[in-house]
Formats: C-alpha cells, structure tokens, sequence
C-alpha cells in the first residue's frame, strides 16, 4: 500500500515496521515478567531476518547499525548492551 500510493515514504515504513519489532524485542529482554518462549523468538528472528534492511536504511542511525551488528554476532552481549542502556 505504501510502495504504491507513498513511493517516497517506503524507507520510513520500512523503519517504523522493523522498529516496532526492535522495541517490542528490548522490552521483553528488559521484563522482569517472564515473556513466552515463542513470542520472543518471532522478534528475534525477525529482527536477524531484516538486519540488512537495518544496515542499509538510511532511517536507523548509527548507534542502531551497530546494536543490530552486535545482535548478530552475540544474543547475549545484546541483552547486556540493553540492560546496560537502560541503566543510564
């Protein structure tokens, strides 16, 4: 719907539809409630699916490019990363 009436808007779409995923993923790694297994496999699998439209997208800034880099490369180093951020 976007790419055919907003053509110009499709980055920014892009970016809010796999941020939605990004959010929802560092809330359930920052829950104190336990998340169910499958819900939180479907963010993060959703996110590693789409980590070269995180690179490539003009729209993510350079702090979330490397997020995502470290996502790749460690789950666990992530949810430090999250943590750590939430602290500050």
């Amino acid at each position: 719907m976007v790419k055919n009436n907003f053509p110009k808007l499709v980055k920014e779409a892009e970016f809010r539809y796999i941020w939605s995923f990004i959010y929802v993923l560092d809330k359930m790694i920052l829950s104190s409630t336990s998340v169910p297994k499958e819900d939180y496999n479907k963010a993060f699998k959703f996110v590693k699916k789409n980590a070269y439209k995180i690179f490539t997208n003009p729209c993510f800034s350079f702090k979330r490019k490397f997020a995502t880099a470290v996502f790749i490369l460690s789950e666990n180093l992530y949810k430090k990363m999250v943590r750590k951020n939430k602290e500050n």
